[in-house]
């Protein structure tokens, strides 16, 4: 998460953006956490949504859904595991409304694909975090 934070600050200081919102999603919002902790004074605010802070107060997800999330999203996954993966990141309606998000998705997917090392490593990254006792509302610029 302290790589990716890192990739943020670096795309920040191309771009001269001195004080951002930040907002992360799933494992965005990890990485978001990981900026926060490292670059504070480079927050306008942070906004975290469908995460966690790591730790001890980690929500872990059901086995059953760590599994199919992992096998829609390797290389070697086929489109139905893929789709099966969709059922539980996104709600039905998102598919059945825009089915055209559900082939963009697989098309990125299959263009650029995550081998099982790459998502045991992201799984480590995320087994790692632990943020909550530093991230204290009143510890950020405002």
């Amino acid at each position: 998460m302290a790589r990716f934070a890192g990739d943020v600050l670096a795309l920040l200081d191309t771009l001269a953006l001195e004080r951002v919102h930040r907002v992360g999603a799933s494992m965005g919002g990890m990485i978001v956490q990981e900026f926060a902790l490292a670059h504070p004074e480079r927050l306008a605010s942070l906004t975290i949504c469908c995460s966690n802070v790591g730790g001890s107060r980690t929500i872990s997800p059901s086995r059953e859904v760590i599994e199919n999330l992992f096998a829609g999203a390797t290389e070697e996954s086929s489109p139905e595991a893929a789709r099966e993966t969709l059922k539980i990141l996104a709600h039905p309606d998102s598919i059945a409304k825009c089915p055209e998000n559900l082939d963009f998705y697989l098309a990125t997917r299959d263009r650029h694909p995550h081998s099982g090392q790459e998502m045991a490593r992201r799984a480590h990254g995320i087994a790692s975090l632990d943020t909550y006792d530093g991230l204290s509302p009143c510890s950020y610029p405002r």
